[in-house]
């Protein structure tokens, strides 16, 4: 603030020099690449005590950049069997061009059938805790926090890894989601006014080898009274089980309504296991047109297991005409 009158009475221009410090507060209408203008203005009045007029301005500008973090995830493996060790790769990284994202920290869901190998970890992540709902992983998953051990800055993407066991008796088809989020600030520490809203995520899932199924007939086209073989083949994956392993066969229309099918059933194993018997299999009751066979849950085990089931059926004399298809799903 000058007195009430000032003059330069030197030989030489005076310059005056103002510093504001300010900040760019954390509102949504501070956005990347948003410019925000400072317009600063000199007023002065002609003489003492007169109305100020404008004797020149200038303008400032301050453009806002923001953090923007990227995560990716993978798996070593993608399809999996019992007893499978995977690798877990993170990678966090930062938009080209983009300032560094401060205070950063990465919360790892893994499904609770996984086991985590702590020794695996890589430094930073904290052994796992159970997920709470509240500490940034579900209720009944395992969380792992990584840290990350400094500045996330463009073009310097920092990785963590970790391995998991997949369990013994995994479940054919069986699919286990993992998801991962990065957490950041725009400065450094807290209570500043930082904007701390910046985040990335990452899925990675691996699943279970699944049993293969394929269906055959021994005829293309057939008379009435013509008898027909199915044969349905079901492959199960060495390294896992099959709960509750069912054989369903859905008849076409007009074969539901002749006799009953006649069935067999086969198994083979490779290599062979002495130790494994096939099972007999127990008829379930359902729908006409509908044969099922039992075989209960199949516990894992280190051959492929062949199941080669047939079932023969005789087109009945009221069979449809010529040329219509019968399609026969199992």
């Amino acid at each position: 603030v000058f007195p009430a009158t000032w003059s330069n009475n030197s030989a030489s221009p005076v310059t005056f020099t103002v510093h504001l410090l300010a900040r760019v507060r954390d509102v949504a209408a501070n956005a990347h690449g948003v410019r925000i203008d400072n317009i600063a203005t000199f007023v002065s009045a002609p003489v003492a005590g007169g109305s100020q007029q404008e004797q020149g301005r200038a303008t400032g500008r301050v453009t806002v950049v923001e953090p923007q973090p990227l995560l990716a995830k993978a798996a070593s493996v993608d399809v999996v069997k019992g007893g499978d060790i995977v690798t877990y790769t993170l990678t966090a990284a930062n938009t080209a061009g983009r300032p560094g994202l401060y205070d950063a920290v990465l919360s790892d869901c893994v499904p609770p059938e996984l086991i985590i190998d702590v020794a695996s970890l890589s430094p930073g992540i904290v052994p796992p805790v159970a997920g709470t709902g509240t500490n940034g992983c579900p209720v009944g998953t395992q969380l792992l926090l990584w840290t990350l051990p400094s500045v996330l800055q463009a073009g310097t993407p920092q990785i963590a890894t970790y391995q998991v066991q997949v369990p013994l008796d995994a479940p054919a088809g069986r699919v286990y989601p993992n998801t991962a989020v990065l957490r950041g600030t725009s400065l450094p520490g807290s209570g500043n006014g930082e904007r701390t809203t910046y985040t990335a995520s990452a899925n990675e899932s691996i699943t279970v080898a699944d049993v293969v199924v394929t269906k055959s007939t021994n005829a293309a086209i057939a008379v009435p009274g013509q008898a027909i073989t199915w044969t349905v083949t079901a492959v199960v994956p060495a390294g896992v089980s099959v709960p509750n392993a069912t054989l369903v066969d859905v008849l076409p229309p007009h074969l539901a309504s002749a006799p009953a099918p006649t069935t067999t059933l086969a198994c083979a194993s490779a290599p062979t296991d002495p130790t494994w018997t096939c099972p007999t299999g127990t008829p379930l009751p359902g729908p006409a047109g509908t044969v099922a066979l039992l075989l209960g849950t199949l516990d894992p085990s280190a051959s492929v297991r062949t199941f080669t089931w047939t079932l023969t059926t005789t087109v009945p004399t009221t069979a449809p005409a010529q040329g219509v298809s019968m399609v026969n799903t199992g």
